[in-house]
């Protein structure tokens, strides 16, 4: 969080930080003319409360003053509660500003934040297990030999994060698909195997560059999240693949074009009579940071957010989630 100090003494600094980070640049104003709100029924608060004391001094002299320091009494509740509204308006303002630890679309996740999170990862990897899949928790980065076989050559500078070292480059992934693409690199996946079911779970890194000045606030476009990913690998006979594609409702089938990179091949070893491969199949299941969106957004209440009981069962403290997650609110 930045010091509301620069605002009112070095807001140009603040204005040209914005700029360089192609952020918002109105938001500087706008923090200004909060504070100044703020400062301004402080003051008035301020007034009240000694006008009030005064008042108390003369109480048992004059009945008038009674009455006067009731009102007064009244008048600083109301403004007590607009001095914290425009307090909590102000510094929520402040903290937009002050994601500068990771830079734009960067972000923490706090109390109820945590636990709701991974609460959706549970629910999720709970979901796809019950209905056959394999949990698998991948790599965050890969190879930029084995990428280049489960990415386009045009996500490379839209959305990947290159990581220098020692050694190979790598580079971030952008989605469990990836790593999971590369799970049976070099395979012979035998017809009794198959259909093979993965519930891919990690950490996700996208660059965004794309989408410059859209989504900019919140957490629902950020370069960091989780995600649990369905990965399937069908048979290239008959329409195993299509029934999958159905089943599962919007993703992607690959067919064979990611496992005749990847060689990973139909049958069994050392049959060359016509190469065969599986087919390849994905489906985001949930981004969760974009669930928690939905979340917040259709089931604030007053006092807080209202969190299904079934999020609550796959969380060991369900006690805790629900004390934490008023402060989402």
């Amino acid at each position: 969080m930045l010091d509301i100090n620069l605002f009112r003494n070095h807001a140009e600094i603040v204005r040209e930080s914005q700029r360089r980070r192609f952020a918002n640049v109105d938001v500087v104003d706008e923090v200004i003319q909060l504070d100044k709100q703020w400062r301004q029924r402080q003051f008035e608060l301020d007034n009240l409360r000694k006008d009030f004391k005064q008042i108390a001094k003369e109480v048992g002299k004059l009945d008038q003053k009674i009455e006067d320091a009731a009102e007064k009494k009244l008048l600083i509740e109301k403004k007590e509660i607009q001095v914290q509204e425009a307090r909590t308006t102000l510094y929520s303002k402040l903290e937009i500003i002050g994601a500068n630890v990771a830079g734009g679309r960067g972000y923490y996740l706090k109390g109820g934040g945590v636990r709701l999170n991974q609460a959706l990862i549970n629910f999720a990897l709970d979901f796809l297990e019950n209905r056959g899949y394999t949990p698998l928790q991948t790599p965050f980065f890969m190879r930029k030999v084995i990428m280049a076989k489960c990415a386009q050559l045009a996500q490379f500078d839209e959305e990947l994060y290159k990581v220098s070292g020692d050694g190979d480059d790598k580079y971030l992934i952008a989605t469990a698909e990836q790593p999971l693409c590369a799970y049976h690199l070099n395979d012979w996946v035998q017809p009794s195997q198959l259909p093979l079911r993965y519930a891919g779970y990690s950490s996700c890194f996208r660059k965004e560059a794309g989408s410059h000045g859209r989504d900019t606030l919140g957490i629902f476009r950020v370069h960091q999240f989780e995600k649990v990913e369905q990965f399937c690998l069908t048979s290239p006979n008959g329409n195993d693949s299509e029934e999958f594609f159905q089943q599962l409702v919007s993703c992607s089938n690959c067919t064979d074009y990611q496992s005749r990179k990847l060689e990973i091949r139909f049958g069994h070893k050392g049959n060359d009579q016509g190469k065969k491969y599986v087919h390849l199949l994905n489906s985001t299941l949930t981004a969760t940071e974009r669930t928690m969106c939905c979340i917040l957004e259709n089931y604030q209440r007053e006092d807080g957010v209202e969190i299904h009981s079934f999020l609550q069962q796959r969380e060991l403290s369900s006690t805790n989630l629900n004390k934490s997650i008023d402060r989402i609110g």
